[in-house]
């Protein structure tokens, strides 16, 4: 793994607060999920995505943007 992936890259970018990482899946895992820990991912939503998942995650992440 890359170490601008791992929390200490981000946080030397600054990058840790401004980002939110959302891991995609075809099936939530817990290998997925132990393989994410290093990293502040914020959700696992799975496939396919759809409308309602990302305007969620917006909603989540994101309270003063509203999806159109």
């Amino acid at each position: 793994m890359s170490r601008l992936l791992t929390s200490d890259g981000l946080a030397q970018l600054g990058l840790l607060r401004a980002a939110v990482i959302v891991a995609l899946a075809t099936l939530l895992h817990p290998r997925n999920v132990e393989r994410a820990q290093p990293l502040p991912v914020s959700g696992f939503p799975t496939k396919a995505l759809t409308m309602g998942k990302v305007t969620g995650i917006i909603r989540a992440h994101f309270a003063a943007i509203q999806p159109g």
